[in-house]
């Protein structure tokens, strides 16, 4: 809706326009198309001006929106049918102005697009020259330039009118003199309501998390306080704020003043966890709606530093797209966390309301690995790569697990794969620190053992405690791991082995009475290279993400393949 409203479509609302709704679900508005006669690129009169909803006195409520809507959401004193939809409306338009809606994102976004035709436009005018750009009295944004160039300056110049427009019919958001950020005790900010002289507001705010706005009426909650010229800031304050306006308001804005705290680094703030590609939805979860898998990623960020943390300064810009100035959660205690999700209501639907979570990121995290970087302006707080192949651990893109930090500290490179691991808890621990596997590895194989032994597989324990097995699985293949189930009771000691032979009388013919401790009856090394998988499990059978692979090549008779460890811990 805010795209159709936006770009002025002749066509929205009425035509063009398509509606789903998955079983049990909520309606869906989609998919969003054309737009071929809109943001006043041609002599259609109906989309050429920006500086009004159309060219008869309706804000786009054609049939059932104005149920929803309302007919006079134009109108100084909205009358909407349904005010808590009109309301939701204008918090998010307002959210999206700050964010992908902002005339630098615009204008990016327009530069991006135009960057990508900008050869082939030359061949297309010249094979079809009856349409040459920039035709006709309809550029009125184009600030003289022609051609080519002077479509691209209209198209911005149209937008930055329309968006321009849009903020006027509605109360203007309030803010402070400083958007948030550490201060000194007994600090005096500037309350900024958003009016003026000509039209004055209030601002309201709370200092609890809840909404200054009593939802389903135009009164300040019970909980809001009417703002003074400036407020005080005597303990570090999160302020959800609002302005008011008769009985209209705008949307909120969250900042916060940290007292005696410590800004983000590199050293302090860490991703600590990533959901890229978690398991698909539940039939409680598809039954909302949520059938695609990607509803449900998640990142995680930790402060590991001594003191309570400002993060509201900071914004993700490569892999995912999210300012922490619209976070919900803009200061952290040493070793608190936020997270920030794809879609608020299904990670809802799956974790609960008691994570603590920021917001919704723009994007979604690759499933075969991409950059991620988090920046404070020009500064880099975390920029690196993970990736879904060895060295770095793989469960993480087959069987639902998240990737995370072995042992989250300060100063951590976390371009190394090897400080990140899988968390043992199926889809994750958002908000809490993972459950870490125990480093139990395949130390050697013995794939050609000759006449006189079976060939075998040694685990060795590297942690410092005793590991129970019971439950988990050799294989040798990745995408089918519980070929063999440990039995039962098996115990490695602290830095002791293990190992698992192939049969009890090195007869492959026999192997379908092999006890359970022998693996042949259920997979074989080959000598001429071949691969074993080590997958941890419960003893009821489910998975619990951990992996170790060892790949080997052609042996001689009576030759093993064992771990090497390099002076460097490799």
């Amino acid at each position: 809706y805010v795209m159709r409203t936006l770009t002025k479509d002749p066509d929205g609302f009425r035509l063009s326009t398509y509606l789903y709704m998955p079983p049990n679900g909520k309606v869906h508005y989609g998919p969003v198309w054309d737009f071929d006669r809109t943001m006043g690129c041609d002599s259609d009169t109906r989309a050429k001006v920006p500086t009004n909803w159309a060219n008869v006195d309706y804000f786009q409520t054609f049939g059932w929106w104005t149920d929803i809507l309302g007919s006079g959401f134009h109108k100084t004193t909205p009358t909407a049918k349904r005010p808590e939809f009109l309301q939701d409306w204008i918090d998010r338009y307002q959210f999206h102005r700050r964010t992908v809606l902002d005339l630098n994102n615009i204008n990016s976004i327009v530069d991006d697009f135009a960057a990508q035709i900008s050869e082939g436009q030359v061949r297309n005018f010249e094979k079809w020259r009856g349409q040459r750009p920039d035709v006709g009295s309809v550029k009125d944004y184009n600030d003289g330039v022609t051609g080519w160039e002077g479509e691209i300056v209209h198209l911005k110049g149209w937008l930055k009118a329309r968006v321009e427009y849009m903020d006027d019919q509605f109360v203007k958001v309030p803010g402070f003199s400083m958007n948030g950020g550490l201060v000194d005790q007994g600090a005096s900010i500037g309350v900024q309501t958003g009016g003026n002289l000509f039209s004055p507001q209030n601002a309201y705010f709370t200092t609890d998390g809840s909404d200054p706005r009593e939802r389903g009426s135009n009164a300040p909650s019970a909980t809001a306080e009417k703002a003074d010229k400036t407020i005080v800031v005597n303990e570090t304050t999160t302020y959800t704020v609002r302005a008011e306006q008769g009985d209209r308001w705008s949307g909120p804005v969250t900042m916060a003043f940290v007292v005696d705290g410590i800004p983000a680094t590199k050293e302090n703030l860490l991703i600590s966890e990533i959901m890229y590609n978690p398991n698909g939805g539940d039939d409680a979860e598809t039954g909302k709606g949520f059938v695609n898998k990607d509803y449900f990623e998640y990142l995680e960020l930790t402060n590991v530093g001594d003191k309570e943390m400002y993060i509201g300064d900071l914004t993700f810009t490569n892999g995912i797209a999210f300012p922490m100035s619209e976070s919900k959660v803009q200061t952290l205690q040493p070793g608190g966390r936020v997270v920030f999700v794809s879609d608020l209501e299904a990670f809802t639907l799956r974790y609960g309301n008691d994570v603590p979570v920021g917001g919704e990121f723009v994007g979604q995290l690759a499933n075969g690995g991409e950059r991620l970087a988090l920046m404070r302006g020009e500064e880099v707080i975390q920029d690196f790569s993970y990736n879904d192949s060895e060295p770095w651990p793989v469960t993480p893109d087959q069987f639902g697990f998240s990737l995370t930090l072995t042992n989250p500290m300060s100063g951590l490179d976390l371009s190394d794969a090897n400080l990140w691991t899988v968390d043992m808890q199926v889809s994750g621990s958002p908000g809490a620190p993972g459950i870490v596997p125990p480093a139990v590895v395949i130390n050697e194989v013995l794939a050609n053992s000759g006449a006189n032994a079976p060939d075998a597989i040694e685990l060795l324990n590297e942690t410092s405690a005793e590991v129970d097995l019971s439950g988990w699985y050799l294989s040798d293949e990745a995408d089918e791991p519980n070929k063999f189930t440990i039995p039962a009771g098996t115990k490695v000691p602290a830095g002791g082995l293990v190992v698992f032979s192939q049969d009890n009388d090195n007869d492959p013919t026999n192997n379908s009475g092999l006890p359970a401790e022998f693996f042949g009856n259920s997979f074989g090394l080959n000598s001429t290279g071949d691969k074993v998988y080590l997958f941890s499990a419960t003893l009821e059978g489910e998975l619990t993400g951990y992996r170790d692979r060892l790949a080997f090549g052609d042996s001689d008779e009576g030759s093993s393949f064992g771990r090497l460890v390099t002076s460097a811990g490799d």
